[in-house]
């Protein structure tokens, strides 16, 4: 292509562009030009970063900071945002219904005095990056439903809807913003409470709220929760002139209530002071102001009962501050007995000491359920050095709880000691201690019978668990007399003693599906404990023994004694327990496996 070509193509090409770009540009539409004339002013709120209203009242300056927006005159002070915003939202939408140019004021004989803008009632100017505008406000019309209004620089009067009057307030009071304490309760760390009576000091440490002061204990979440909620709620019920704050003085000295919040990360709390009543007929309510601030103002009264709490109020009364479902190890310990339970794989409990024993999952659980159910009847903060008074030098009973299981070696989990006492001089009281924990706690009598060293209590009810297709022999024994079945190679059962009977087929499997899993209601005592005082000694009144096959080549004989509450007492031959069968088991064992020809 030659040169002349692509130049004359470049310089098209350019000429395109900008007929594009300045003479099909975007252009309003209809609608939207329609929508503009409909009106009375363009504004966007997001876009104001000033406000000045001016009435026959007052005048004041308002503007948009970082923090949101503050007065400026004739006061410096937080403003309502609330009512900022409806300002200009109003302002925004602010309908035009007619335009009265000069020349139709001149026609019908009236001048803008006519209409309320030679010496407007309120004039409201807003200040954006391209400027400052302003808006005046005249009277109503003659039937009330309109306003007259005009835009300041322009000749023409335009009729609108009143709204904009009844959104203005009345006084600079009600521009200023009511809130005393802004964010979220949950931002505070920290908490103090200074009365002549009593000083209180709080403290969130690793998200769990701590009393420092006067003594040194758990808080009670949902307590400080709500003392927190309270504070944030409170409102400014009326602000006191700047001439008559003298005579209302409210130093930190003469304050009846200092509260003190800091948030994550700060040095130097938000204070609030709260001075006496107010002293007229019909106001519930108290002087207060911020400790920053010399500005002075009222607040309903009810918050004095809620910063009258007392520590003890405030204080934690479960006795431990612990979720059943997030301990994985127990520690337990009696003299020179021990009983120690850990959880593996996933929810599955197991005895580690004194013995290798699988738990009861729901044993476990209600014992954690009843244990952290137990609280603090009252506390004792100054027990003094002699803690034999209260049974707990040396302790009875010691229970240890963690999240995780102590490891041999590396990090060790973070775990919670529990001392409880032994016997003292009143035997309706039991006392018990926290680790770290300077406070005595007085808790009810029934703790030292929760806190038990016995295996028996944890032990899985599952007493006899076998794979039925495993199990090649049965074998009953009753009365002197032995009644067994085999099973052959076609997987049928065949009697062998007698060898004459008939296998009883459906005892046989019931037989074999009770022992996949065969629960006992409770387990009794250790079976090295005259086993012969249940009547299981020997071969008990019954016993049933079960070959297996393959690698469990052995077998399981199990023994019924004596009948108990509840059921019939039995053990497994071999085992070192004695536990009881339902009766309905009991039972379903005694019957015939081999029946006469």
């Amino acid at each position: 292509m030659k040169t002349r070509t692509v130049a004359c193509l470049t310089i098209l090409v350019c000429i395109v562009a900008v007929f594009i770009a300045v003479v099909e540009q975007p252009r309003e539409s209809t609608q939207e030009r329609m929508e503009r004339d409909r009106r009375v002013l363009r504004v966007i709120p997001g876009r104001v970063t000033a406000l000045f209203v001016e009435t026959e009242k007052f005048a004041l300056e308002l503007s948009r900071e970082r923090d949101g927006w503050f007065l400026r005159q004739p006061l410096r002070a937080r403003a309502n945002e609330e009512k900022i915003e409806r300002v200009l939202t109003i302002l925004e939408e602010l309908p035009c219904k007619e335009r009265i140019t000069a020349q139709e004021r001149a026609e019908r004989g009236l001048t803008l005095e006519d209409y309320g803008l030679l010496k407007p009632r309120v004039r409201i100017g807003f200040g954006e990056t391209a400027g400052r505008r302003s808006i005046l406000i005249g009277v109503r019309s003659p039937l009330g439903d309109s306003l007259y209004v005009r835009l300041e620089g322009s000749e023409s009067v335009v009729v609108t809807a009143p709204d904009v009057l009844a959104a203005i307030p009345d006084s600079v009071e009600e521009w200023r913003d009511r809130t005393i304490l802004r964010g979220p309760p949950v931002s505070v760390d920290r908490l103090e409470i200074k009365r002549a009576d009593a000083l209180i000091r709080l403290a969130r440490v690793e998200g769990e709220w701590r009393i420092q002061h006067p003594v040194v204990g758990r808080a009670q979440r949902a307590k400080v929760a709500r003392l927190l909620e309270a504070l944030f709620a409170l409102r400014v019920c009326q602000f006191v002139p700047d001439l008559m704050r003298h005579t209302h003085p409210l130093s930190e000295g003469q304050a009846a209530v200092e509260v003190t919040l800091w948030r994550h990360g700060e040095e130097r709390g938000k204070k609030i002071l709260i001075g006496r009543a107010v002293e007229e007929p019909g106001r519930e309510e108290v002087y207060a102001r911020r400790g920053e601030s010399d500005s002075l103002f009222t607040v309903d009264r009810a918050v004095l009962d809620a910063l009258g709490v007392s520590v003890d109020a405030l204080r934690d009364r479960a006795l431990l501050p612990v979720a059943p479902e997030y301990v994985a190890f127990v520690r337990l310990a009696q003299g020179e007995h021990n009983l120690e339970l850990r959880k593996k794989e996933g929810p599955q409990w197991f005895i580690t000491e004194p013995g290798q024993w699988k738990a009861e999952r729901g044993a476990v659980d209600h014992f954690l359920r009843d244990l952290t159910a137990f609280g603090v009847e009252q506390f004792i903060d100054e027990p003094g050095t002699n803690l034999a008074l209260y049974g707990l030098d040396p302790p009875g009973q010691v229970v240890q709880l963690a999240e995780d299981s102590p490891a041999s070696a590396g990090v060790q989990p973070k775990t919670l000691l529990l001392r409880v006492g032994g016997d003292v001089l009143d035997r309706k009281r039991v006392y018990a201690n926290i680790e770290g924990q300077p406070a005595v706690l007085e808790v009810a009598a029934g703790l030292r019978d929760r806190v038990s060293v016995d295996p028996l209590r944890f032990r899985d009810r599952t007493v006899l668990s076998l794979a039925g297709a495993s199990v090649r022999r049965i074998s009953l024994q009753r009365e002197g007399i032995e009644q067994t079945v085999e099973r052959t190679e076609s997987a049928d059962w065949r009697p062998v003693s007698p060898a004459e009977g008939t296998v009883a087929s459906n005892v046989v499997g019931e037989l074999l599906a009770r022992v996949e899993s065969l629960r006992a209601v409770r387990f009794e005592r250790s079976a090295g404990e005259e086993p012969a005082a249940f009547g299981v000694a020997d071969g008990g009144r019954l016993s049933v023994t079960f070959g297996l096959s393959g690698a469990e080549g052995i077998q399981k004989t199990l023994v019924v004694g004596t009948p108990t509450d509840g059921g019939c007492h039995a053990t497994i031959r071999g085992l070192d327990v004695i536990f009881v069968l339902s009766g309905e088991v009991a039972e379903s064992l005694n019957r015939d496996i081999v029946l006469k020809p």
